[in-house]
C-alpha cells in the first residue's frame, strides 16, 4: 500500500475565515429585523360575491348540465362530419367505377362494331366466292335411274308419313274411348258408346255372330301361316266384340299379355 502525508492547516487564515463569515452572518439578522412587515388592517367585508350560496349551487348545475348538453352535441356534429366525409368518399368511388364502367362499354362497344364489320366482310366475300363457283358450275343432267330412285324414296317417305298419321288417328280415338268408359263408369251407365267400324258391323248383321268381318280374313289367314297368338286372339274378340275397333281390342290385349279369357271378362266387366 502506499503511503499518505497530512498536511496541517493554517491557523491564522482559518480564524480569519471564520471571523468573517460569522459578521456577514450577524449583518443578515440585523437587516432582516430593520426590514420586516408590520400588521395588516383591512377593512371588513363579506367573502362569496353578490349571491347567494342557493343560486351558486343552481348555477354550477345548470352550467354541468349545459356542458353535457354540449359534449354531446359535439359527439353528433363529430359523427355527421364523419358520416359527410365517409358518404363523399363513396360517391368519388362510384364516380370512379362509373367512369370505369363507361370507358369498358365504349371499349365493348367499338369492338363489337370491329366485329360486325369483319364478320360483314368475311359474308360478302364468302357470298363473292359463291357466286363465283356457283357462276363457273355446270349442273350435270340427272340419270333416269337417279330420278327413278328419289321418285321411290318420295313414295316411301310418304307412306311412312301416312302410317305415321293412321297410328295417331288409332291413339286419339282409343284414348277418346278410354275416356267415354270412365265418365260412364262414372256416372253409372249401362250401355257403352263403342267405336264402331260401320263395314264391319255390316257385314256382321248380314252374315251373323259367327261369320268373321271381310276385313278379318287376311289377318286369320295370316295367323294361320305365322302361328301368331295374338292375331288369333283379336280376331275372335272382334268376333264376340264386333262394335269395339280392331285398335282397341289389340291394346286390350296387350294389356292381358295375350291371355284371352282375361281379355274377354275385361271387356265383360266394362260392357257390363
Amino acid at each position: 500500500m502506499g503511503g499518505y502525508s497530512m498536511i496541517p492547516p493554517n491557523e491564522s487564515r482559518r480564524r480569519e475565515m471564520q471571523r468573517m463569515a460569522q459578521k456577514e452572518e450577524e449583518d443578515l439578522k440585523r437587516w432582516k429585523e430593520g426590514h420586516r412587515p408590520g400588521p395588516l388592517s383591512l377593512p371588513p367585508a363579506q367573502l362569496g360575491g353578490a349571491i347567494s350560496m342557493t343560486e351558486a349551487r343552481q348555477r354550477q348545475f345548470l352550467e354541468l348540465r349545459e356542458s353535457k348538453y354540449r359534449k354531446k352535441l359535439k359527439q353528433e356534429d363529430d359523427k355527421r362530419k364523419r358520416k359527410e366525409a365517409e358518404e363523399m368518399e363513396i360517391q368519388q368511388k362510384k364516380v370512379l367505377q362509373r367512369e370505369k364502367a363507361i370507358r369498358l362499354e365504349e371499349r365493348r362497344r367499338q369492338e363489337e362494331n370491329l366485329r360486325k364489320e369483319q364478320l360483314r366482310y368475311d359474308h360478302q366475300l364468302s357470298t363473292q366466292q359463291f357466286l363465283q363457283r356457283f357462276e363457273n358450275f355446270t349442273v350435270d343432267p340427272v340419270p333416269p335411274s337417279s330420278e327413278s330412285e328419289l321418285l321411290e324414296e318420295n313414295q316411301k317417305w310418304k307412306e311412312e308419313e301416312r302410317e305415321r298419321e293412321l297410328q295417331k288417328e288409332h291413339k286419339r280415338v282409343n284414348a277418346k274411348f278410354l275416356d267415354q268408359i270412365q265418365a260412364h263408369a262414372q256416372s253409372g251407365r249401362k250401355e257403352l258408346p263403342f267405336p264402331v267400324n260401320t263395314e264391319e258391323e255390316r257385314d256382321f248383321h248380314t252374315n251373323g255372330a259367327q261369320d268373321v268381318p271381310k276385313s278379318l280374313e287376311p289377318i286369320l289367314q295370316e295367323s294361320e301361316e305365322d302361328g301368331y297368338d295374338l292375331e288369333w286372339t283379336v280376331m275372335k274378340l272382334q268376333t264376340s266384340f264386333p262394335s269395339c275397333e280392331r285398335a282397341f281390342l289389340e291394346d286390350i290385349v296387350i294389356q292381358c299379355n295375350g291371355d284371352y279369357n282375361q281379355a274377354y271378362k275385361l271387356l265383360l266387366c266394362i260392357i257390363s
